[in-house]
């Protein structure tokens, strides 16, 4: 249960943050609907059906420009500490002191991120009125099915050496939900 909660919520903020970088997009980007703007067009959808007025897309642009050197930031150590804890794990000698520092380093750097995601989130539901926070969870539910539909589809299983802590939590929590 504790896990669905957090795939839905890691599941939300990307959509959010998905659909709120579009919004920074918007005046410069074209509109029609080959392939690839298939997904511009459901964002442009959603961020129509809450009926966001210019301050309030103004304050998401803030918010979002705030966030980027955050997370970009954040995100680069989490990368960092996957690959130093994947060195460990393969390397021919671990011990388990090392593992134990690197895997404490790769969690905080992973709390960094969902830090960010969250109160990035949380800033932009402060933004919505009751009733664009209301449609908002309508929307934020048919994500969440399309994704369980989604994540009903085979997974590949990787090679051990080629599989790193975070893609074997993935798959374990996988799992266990099946």
């Amino acid at each position: 249960m504790r896990h669905t909660l957090i795939f839905r919520t890691l599941f939300l903020a990307a959509a959010i943050l998905m659909s709120f970088a579009f919004v920074n997009a918007q005046e410069t980007s074209d509109t029609s609907t080959t392939g690839a703007n298939k997904s511009v067009d459901f964002r442009t959808n959603a961020l129509r059906q809450l009926g966001l007025n210019r301050d309030q897309l103004q304050r998401i642009r803030v918010l979002n420009q705030e966030r980027k050197p955050l997370m970009d930031a954040a995100q680069q150590r989490l990368r960092q500490a996957n690959r130093s804890l994947d060195e460990i794990i393969y390397s021919d000698s671990p011990s388990d002191a090392d593992l134990q520092a690197r895997l404490r380093d790769f969690q905080a750097a992973q709390a960094e991120v969902a830090k960010i995601r969250f109160m990035h989130e949380f800033g932009v539901r402060r933004i919505l009125n009751p009733e664009q926070l209301t449609k908002f969870r309508n929307l934020r539910q048919r994500f969440d099915n399309a994704r369980e539909v989604n994540t009903k589809a085979p997974v590949v299983v990787r090679t051990p050496t080629g599989q790193g802590p975070l893609q074997k939590l993935k798959q374990n929590i996988r799992d266990r939900r099946n």
